[in-house]
């Protein structure tokens, strides 16, 4: 009977590591670890007719450049998976993957990875260029958003990290938790800047002849304006409101805990 139960303990063994590929799976083992095994991607769809992108993404940085001379969405990037050995992370690099959806009017990227990382670190960089024109919609929970040249709508979730934005000509829409918000504008007619930030320091760029209704915020924290008329503005430690020009724009700055800094160039 020992014997038996013995050969049968071997033919699930074998099976096991047959079924795995020579990689024997253990569910319950920690693999955290900096030993890095990638790969890249490289994806080109035609952009006419269409005039959104959105990115659902879990970690790692995005990079979204609008290029005022392409009718192409150019997505690019690298996979990659960090564990405690080569061949851990190596096996685990097809949990990684890149789902593209489009329909008429749109292209959707979504991050796509195992729910139970087991210490496994899972992570997507993007290089995406994109038509000047275009909205951009990005969810990222931990990362870098860097964001430069659009003429269109930019709104972002995020929630462990920092947005960079510059070279803007439309709305922008953002709410960051923990991280810094930096952002240059230049802020269309009845265009909005609104953006909520709970811990972190918020950082606005504007033109001085920006014309718009200002209120911004802090809970706990400090507000500071440069280079920009205040003339008939209500100001306080915490909050400051009033009307740059005609007023036909509109920011709105909230932050819980940290600092707006508004500056004017």
């Amino acid at each position: 009977m020992f014997f038996k139960k013995m050969a049968y303990s071997l033919i699930t063994l074998t099976l096991i590591v047959a079924i795995s590929g020579c990689h024997i799976v253990d569910p319950w083992n920690d693999h955290q670890g900096n030993i890095e095994v990638s790969a890249s991607f490289d994806f080109l769809i035609n952009a006419a007719q269409r005039n959104r992108l959105n990115i659902d993404a879990i970690n790692g940085p995005i990079t979204i450049i609008g290029d005022a001379n392409t009718e192409s969405l150019h997505i690019r990037g690298e996979r990659i998976v960090k564990s405690d050995s080569e061949s851990d992370a190596r096996y685990h690099l097809d949990d990684l993957s890149i789902s593209i959806i489009e329909n008429s009017s749109s292209v959707t990227i979504e991050t796509e990875q195992p729910n139970h990382t087991n210490g496994r670190q899972y992570i997507v960089e993007y290089q995406i260029r994109v038509p000047i024109d275009w909205k951009a919609y990005i969810d990222l929970v931990n990362g870098t958003i860097q964001m430069d040249s659009l003429s269109n709508k930019f709104n972002f979730n995020l929630t462990n990290g920092n947005v960079y934005f510059k070279n803007i000509e439309g709305s922008v829409y953002g709410d960051l938790v923990n991280g810094n918000a930096n952002g240059s504008l230049n802020l269309p007619a009845n265009g909005e800047c609104l953006i909520g930030l709970t811990n972190g320091q918020l950082d606005l760029s504007i033109p001085s002849s920006t014309s718009a209704n200002l209120d911004a915020n802090v809970v706990n924290g400090s507000i500071s304006i440069d280079g920009l008329d205040l003339d008939g503005f209500t100001i306080g430690n915490k909050h400051i409101s009033g009307v740059w020009g005609n007023g036909n724009g509109r920011i709105r700055l909230n932050v819980v805990n940290g600092r707006i800094n508004i500056k004017g160039r």
